[in-house]
C-alpha cells in the first residue's frame, strides 16, 4: 500500500481550491479503484473525496494504473495517469527494468552481502560495485588544535572543520570551540573570536567561522556583525528576531520562517528593529510575538504577508438530519474512526454548490454515538443532511499573539498585499497592533472561534480593516481607522456569531475628498448570517453610504451610546431580513445624500437616505432610546419601514399625541418623518387620518421635534418634544416668514410653523 497525495489549484490565479471532488479509477476497465485512509488498509474512502482548505487531498492505494480525475461542480478541471509501486516492498520483489533492456547480471544473496548496488557507467545495466569504490582520500588523523597560532596555520583543504581545544579552555581570550572554513560570504572581516583569519587564506577568499552547539555564526554579506543561525528547537523558549534577521534592507523571510518553525514561546523584536518580507511566511501555534516601540514587519508580497493556516481530516461521518440555524446538536454517526472529544474544533460544511460552500467552525461540548453537541449556537441552515460534511481540524493554528506596538504593513500594489490571514484557527489576539499601508485587508479572519483585539488601529488601507467570515466570538475594543481606500473599516461577512464591539473610532472619506482619489463605504458591516451583535461608544466620521448596516438575515444586535456623523445616506440601516436590531441613546448629525457620479449612490438612486432606516423586510426592529439628529439632508431622522405587526414600537410614544397606540412607518407619499396611519386628527368622524398622514422629525444638539400633519386640508398639529423626555408641548404659533418670527421674539436656533409653506416646520435664521 502506498500513499499518493496532491493539491488542486486555480488555473486563474493559481489560488488552492476548497472542495473539489476527486475520483480514482482503474486503468484497466475505467471501474472506481479501492482508497483508503490508512496505510494498513483497514479504513476505505468513499468517493469522491474532497480538497481541504489548501486545496490538498490524499489516499492510499495498492499497486497498479489508476486515473484520477478532479471536478469542480460538473465541470473536469484535471486527469491524471500514475502508476503506483510501493518502494518498500522491492526488497520482495524482482529488480523491473524497462522492456528490450538488459537486466544485468549479479552475484548471489550470499556474496553480494555488504555490497552496493549500482549502475554500469557505459551501459546502465545493474551491477555491483566494487568495495570502496566511493572511499575518498584519507583525511587528517586529528583535527584538535591546542593553539591559536596552531589553528591559523591549517591548511583548511586539510582541516575544513578544525577545533580549538586549549588546555586553559581559551588562548589569548579566544574561547575553545568547533570552526567551519567558509568561503561564501567573502570577504570577510576579522574579530579574532568568531571569524579567524587564517595565515595562508585571505579574507577575501576564506575564513575559519565560528560553529556552536545551539548555532551557527556566518559573516553577515551586507556587512556588520556576523549573523547567528541558531540550530535547535526552542520548545518553551524566548528567542530575539535579531538572532536571525539582519535588519539590514534585505529580504528576511527565510530566516524569520526558520525562527518561526523552532516553536519558541515567545519572540522579542527590539525597538526599532523592521522585518522585511519578500516571501510570505506562515505562523505557528502557541507563539507570543512581543514587539518594542517602533518594532514591526513591513512586507512586499502580493498575498497575505503572514498567515496561519490549520489542518483538517477528511469527512469524518454521515449527518442523519438537517441542520437549523439556532439549534445546537447534530444528529451524527461516526464512520472515520477518527475520534472526537470536548473541545476539538471541527468544521462542518455544506456541499451543496462547491462553488459556494457554508462554512461553519464549532467546538465539540459532548459526543454520543449519534449526536454531537458543539459549544456555540449553529448559525446557518443546511436543509440536505446528505450533502453535510464533518471535518476535523486536528492542527488548528491556535494561540497566537501580537502584542505591543507592532506595525505590519504591506506596499505590494498587485491587487493582494494583505497584512494578516488566520483560517481554521483558535483564539488570537492582536494586542496595540497598528495594522498601516496595507495595499488589500489589514487582516482577515476566517473560519476561526475565539478572536480579541485591545487596542488595533487601521490607517491607510486600500480595502477592510478588519474582517471577518465565518468566525465566532470576536471581542474588538479600542479600535482606531482612518484613511481608508475601499470597503469597510470593520467588515463582518456571512456567518459571524457573538461579536462584541466597544470604543471604537472610525474616520473615513465622503465622495471626492480623498487626496488619493478612494472612497471607502459603510464603516462598520454585518452581513450575511451575523448574529449576537453588542456595540457601544461607536463613533464614526465620514462614510461613502452608511455608518452601520446590518443587512442579509442579520439578527439580534444592539448598539448603543453612538455619534455617527458625515455618513452620505445614513447612520443606521436594516435590509435583507433582518431581525430584531437594537437601537439605543445617540446622535445622527450630517447626512449628506451625495450622488456620486461614477458609483450611482444617492436616494436619487435608489438607495434611502434616513438617520435610521428599518427597511420593509425586517421585524423586531426598533429604537429604544433617545436619538437626537440634525442636518439630515433628506429629513428623516427615522424611517421605519416594517410592517405594523413586525415593529418594535419602543420609540413610537415619542411621536403620538392623542392616541392610544400610534404605529408610524414610511410611504412613499411621505417626504419627510414617518408616516402614522394610526394618528387621530381633528374633522375625522372616523377616528383614523387620511392616508398619507405625515409625522415630521428633527433635531438638533439639544431638543427634538415632532409635527403630525395631514392631508385633505385638516389643520397640522405642532408639536414640541424636549429632549426625548416623553412630554409634548405646543410649539409657537405660526408665521409667515423668518422675519416675523424674530419680530415675535424667536431667536436663532428656534423653531417655528410657516404659514407661508403649509406650516412646515423651520429654524429661525
Amino acid at each position: 500500500m502506498i500513499k499518493y497525495q496532491n493539491s488542486v489549484a486555480s488555473a486563474v490565479d493559481g489560488k488552492p481550491i476548497y472542495g473539489a471532488q476527486v475520483n480514482v479509477y482503474q486503468t484497466s476497465d475505467g471501474s472506481l479503484a479501492t482508497i483508503y485512509a490508512d496505510e494498513a488498509g483497514t479504513s476505505p474512502l468513499g468517493q469522491p473525496i474532497l480538497t481541504d482548505q489548501l486545496g490538498s487531498y490524499a489516499f492510499y492505494v495498492a499497486d497498479g494504473k489508476y486515473t484520477i480525475t478532479v471536478m469542480t461542480g460538473t465541470v473536469q478541471i484535471s486527469t491524471t495517469n500514475i502508476t503506483m509501486v510501493d518502494a518498500l516492498q522491492l526488497k520482495e520483489r524482482a529488480l523491473l527494468v524497462p522492456v528490450n533492456e538488459d537486466a544485468g547480471t549479479l552475484p548471489s544473496a550470499s556474496a553480494r552481502a555488504g555490497m552496493l548496488l549500482g549502475f554500469d557507467q557505459s551501459t546502465g545495466s545493474p551491477t555491483a560495485l566494487v568495495a570502496n569504490s566511493f572511499a575518498g582520500p584519507t583525511g587528517a588523523s586529528d583535527s584538535a588544535f591546542g593553539t591559536l597560532a596552531a589553528l591559523k596555520a591549517i591548511d583548511p583543504t586539510l582541516y575544513p572543520s578544525p577545533r580549538l581545544a586549549a588546555k586553559a579552555g581559551s588562548d589569548g581570550g579566544v574561547p575553545n570551540g568547533l570552526f567551519n572554513y567558509q568561503t561564501s560570504g567573502a570577504p570577510y572581516t576579522a574579530d579574532g573570536v568568531n571569524i579567524i583569519a587564517l595565515n595562508s587564506i585571505p579574507l577575501t577568499t576564506g575564513a575559519l567561522v565560528r560553529q556552536g552547539d545551539e548555532g551557527i555564526t556566518f559573516q553577515n554579506p551586507l556587512g556588520g556583525p556576523a549573523i547567528r543561525r541558531l540550530l535547535r528547537d526552542r520548545n518553551g523558549e524566548t528567542v530575539k528576531v535579531t538572532d536571525y534577521c539582519n535588519n539590514a534592507g534585505s529580504n528576511d523571510a527565510e530566516n524569520y520562517q526558520e525562527m518561526i518553525n523552532l516553536n519558541p514561546a515567545q519572540i522579542d523584536y527590539p525597538q526599532g528593529f523592521e522585518v522585511l518580507l519578500e516571501q510570505q511566511v506562515a505562523l505557528k501555534s502557541n507563539q507570543r510575538h512581543n514587539f518594542d516601540r517602533g518594532s514591526g514587519i513591513t512586507a512586499d508580497v502580493n498575498d497575505f504577508s503572514l498567515f496561519g493556516l490549520g489542518l483538517t481530516t477528511g469527512n469524518i461521518g454521515t449527518v442523519n438530519a438537517p441542520i437549523v440555524r439556532g439549534q445546537r446538536e447534530i444528529q451524527f454517526t461516526n464512520t472515520s474512526g477518527e475520534t472526537l472529544v470536548s473541545g476539538d474544533m471541527i468544521q462542518i460544511v455544506d456541499v451543496t454548490d462547491p462553488a459556494a460552500l457554508v462554512l461553519e467552525p464549532q467546538e465539540v461540548q459532548v459526543t454520543t454515538p449519534s449526536l454531537i453537541t458543539v459549544r456555540d449556537m449553529l448559525n446557518v441552515d443546511m436543509p440536505t443532511a446528505a450533502n453535510i460534511r464533518i471535518y476535523k481540524v486536528y492542527a488548528p493554528v491556535e494561540n497566537v499573539l501580537f502584542d505591543g506596538y507592532a506595525r505590519i504593513s504591506n506596499v505590494n500594489g498587485g491587487g493582494g498585499g494583505g497584512g494578516l490571514r488566520f483560517n481554521l484557527a483558535r483564539n488570537i489576539r492582536l494586542r496595540k497592533t497598528i495594522l498601516e499601508d496595507v495595499r488589500y485587508i489589514g487582516a482577515s479572519i476566517e473560519n476561526t472561534i475565539g478572536f480579541s483585539s485591545p487596542d488595533l488601529t487601521v490607517r491607510n488601507v486600500v480595502a477592510t480593516g478588519l474582517g471577518f467570515r465565518s468566525a465566532k466570538r470576536i471581542n474588538i475594543q479600542d479600535f482606531t481607522a482612518s484613511d481608508l481606500k475601499s470597503d469597510e473599516a470593520l467588515t463582518f461577512f456571512d456567518n459571524v456569531l457573538g461579536i462584541n464591539i466597544a470604543n471604537v473610532n472610525i474616520h473615513q472619506y465622503l465622495f471626492g475628498q480623498d487626496p488619493d482619489g478612494g472612497t471607502a463605504g459603510n464603516n462598520i458591516l454585518f452581513d450575511r448570517l451575523c448574529a449576537a451583535i453588542n456595540m457601544v461608544n461607536i463613533q464614526c466620521v465620514g462614510s461613502g453610504t452608511y455608518s452601520v448596516f446590518f443587512n442579509d438575515r442579520t439578527i439580534n444586535a444592539a448598539i448603543d451610546v453612538f455619534n455617527l456623523s458625515r455618513a452620505n445616506l445614513g447612520g443606521i440601516r436594516t435590509a435583507n431580513n433582518c431581525r430584531d436590531i437594537r437601537v439605543g441613546t445617540g446622535t445622527i448629525t450630517d447626512v449628506v445624500n451625495t450622488v456620486h457620479p461614477s458609483s450611482g449612490f444617492g436616494e436619487a438612486n435608489g438607495q434611502p437616505c434616513a438617520g435610521i432606516m428599518f427597511d420593509p423586510s425586517s421585524s423586531g426592529c426598533g429604537v429604544l432610546g433617545a436619538v437626537n439628529g440634525s442636518r439630515v439632508a433628506s429629513g428623516r431622522l427615522v424611517m421605519d419601514r416594517q410592517a405594523a405587526g413586525d415593529r418594535a414600537l419602543a420609540y413610537a410614544p415619542r411621536l403620538a399625541a392623542g392616541v392610544d397606540r400610534p404605529v408610524h412607518g414610511v410611504t412613499a407619499a411621505s417626504d419627510i418623518g414617518a408616516v402614522s396611519p394610526s394618528f387621530v386628527g381633528p374633522g375625522d368622524p372616523a377616528g383614523r387620518s387620511p392616508a398619507g398622514n405625515v409625522v415630521s422629525m428633527g433635531a438638533d444638539e439639544t431638543s427634538a421635534w415632532v409635527q403630525a400633519g395631514q392631508t385633505g386640508g385638516t389643520q397640522s398639529r405642532p408639536l414640541f418634544l424636549n429632549p426625548f423626555g416623553g412630554t409634548l408641548v405646543k410649539q409657537n404659533p405660526s408665521f409667515p416668514s423668518n422675519g416675523d418670527a424674530r419680530a415675535a421674539g424667536l431667536g436663532p436656533g428656534e423653531w417655528y410653523r410657516n404659514s407661508s409653506n403649509q406650516n412646515a416646520i423651520t429654524e429661525v435664521v
